[in-house]
């Protein structure tokens, strides 16, 4: 089977940008990127602050996965804010 490309697109709702940060934080935990209660620089830079989140690097922690599931390999991701 020769190799196949798509693009995978989800729309979503941010009903609760506060809520969107916790759980970027929590991941950032499973993954170990975050090992202390603390958030340091690297971190802020890639989901903001809870009082000023980046909706778009917290979309990207939440659901870009990171490691390639099997079969396939993930060549980028991007989060278009509107």
């Amino acid at each position: 089977m020769s190799e196949q490309h798509a693009d995978v697109t989800l729309h979503v709702s941010i009903d609760d940008p506060q809520a969107l940060w916790d759980r970027a934080v929590q991941q950032l935990r499973a993954d170990g990127v975050l090992a202390s209660g603390e958030l340091g620089d690297d971190e802020i830079g890639m989901i903001g602050t809870r009082e000023e989140p980046d909706l778009s690097g917290c979309l990207r922690m939440i659901l870009d996965p990171g490691t390639s599931p099997d079969g396939m390999t993930i060549n980028d991701s991007s989060v278009e804010i509107y």
